[in-house]
């Protein structure tokens, strides 16, 4: 799951004056370290994303293990050395094996996931024996049944059955993890933070069509990472309606189905979105002539953006990937797009082709071709909302 952490707060650095004569005592030395800590930290979360660097494999500990007697006990595992770095930019070194038991009870009704994270401890923050000058930096190893917070970092998670006794056991299909299974399939690794970020929904309304093609956001947005790794869509899609007060998180909504129709409430909600850079991808059939009609005039009349071909020189025709001729929809055939302000409207069923469609027909040139297409217009809903944002619109 794609997840964006904060950038460092906006606030400024201060550093002890040297003046000759200054008398060094101990807190002014550690007024020195924290400034430079607290640069490095600020570069960290600048440009990068935590997570783990390298190593913190985890393995069950089996009968044959040379280790103590309390970790056979068929729910205890070894957590390997390794590196990760959390939110703030702190190192976590694991130099040693740690022998690590799952002490959670088993859950009665429902299924459990138990995490199995790391976190940075800084030496100021722990009982130091007297005379100690050297200080080694720890980490913390905790089993939670919450998720990680944000300076905590997943190395992996289990799922518990409910009413059965935790047994841990190596997964038929390691891709496929199940109960009292190793799931490394969550965990996170330090990466760059990307330059562009995007966050879609789903309108929902009382088309039943209306959400045909909510898989296919996912696939897209999973996409963009390969196909744009400067863009980076955030994880979940949304699932909203127009009266959602979370609205306004979205950069781009996604409408579709065969009957659209807004009511006065909810053209002012689409105009206040509108306004403050928000983009509203409508995605039709061909044949669906009324929709069409309709989505043409409510533009024109209402929202004072007359709908037009997309031009030669648009963000959505040009920006990450160049297209001439725009990409097959759903019924295989040339989708052609219309863009009036922070409205696009796209007849052919665009979204039908960033998935898999039921046969597994769709060849990977148009899939590719139609993501392509999706990741131009991704970027384009971060422009408008990133432009907004400079001009104090949001």
């Amino acid at each position: 799951m794609n997840q964006i952490f904060p950038p460092p707060a906006i606030d400024p650095f201060e550093r002890l004056r040297a003046t000759d004569g200054l008398l060094i005592n101990a807190q002014r030395w550690r007024v020195t370290q924290e400034y430079h800590r607290q640069r490095q930290n600020f570069h960290f979360q600048s440009l990068h994303q935590p997570g783990i660097v390298t190593g913190l494999g985890v393995k069950i500990i089996t009968e044959r293990a040379a280790v103590p007697g309390e970790y056979k006990d068929g729910k205890s595992v070894q957590l390997q050395p390794g590196l990760a770095i959390d939110l703030l930019g702190n190192p976590i070194v694991v130099p040693q094996p740690q022998n690590v038991q799952i002490a959670v009870e088993p859950p009665q009704t429902e299924p459990l996931t138990v995490y199995l994270v790391v976190s940075y401890r800084d030496p100021e923050d722990l009982a130091i024996r007297e005379g100690q000058e050297m200080m080694r930096e720890q980490f913390r190893i905790d089993v939670k049944i919450e998720p990680p917070t944000d300076l905590e970092v997943e190395v992996c998670r289990l799922l518990l059955q409910p009413a059965q006794t935790l047994k841990l056991r190596q997964p038929a299909d390691i891709l496929s993890p199940g109960y009292g299974n190793l799931d490394f399939r969550y965990r996170r690794s330090a990466t760059l933070r990307a330059k562009e970020t995007v966050k879609i929904a789903q309108i929902k309304h009382e088309d039943p069509e209306h959400d045909r093609n909510f898989i296919n956001l996912d696939y897209l947005l999973n996409g963009v990472n390969s196909l744009y790794p400067q863009l980076q869509g955030i994880e979940p899609v949304g699932l909203v309606n127009w009266t959602n007060p979370q609205l306004q998180e979205y950069d781009l909504l996604y409408l579709t189905g065969n009957n659209i129709a807004l009511n006065y409430q909810e053209l002012e909600v689409l105009k206040n979105y509108l306004a403050t850079g928000g983009v509203l991808l409508i995605d039709l059939h061909p044949d669906a002539g009324a929709a069409i009609k309709y989505v043409a005039a409510l533009a024109e009349r209402e929202l004072n953006s007359p709908l037009k071909t997309l031009p030669k020189r648009n963000y959505i025709r040009r920006q990450p990937f160049l297209f001439a001729r725009l990409p097959l929809g759903g019924l295989q055939q040339p989708i052609k797009m219309a863009v009036g302000g922070g409205v696009v409207l796209v007849t052919g069923d665009l979204a039908a082709v960033w998935g898999l469609d039921d046969d597994l027909s769709l060849s990977r040139e148009k899939i590719r071709a139609a993501q392509e297409l999706g990741t131009n217009i991704l970027h384009f809903a971060f422009m408008r909302r990133a432009i907004a944002r400079l001009q104090g619109q949001v």
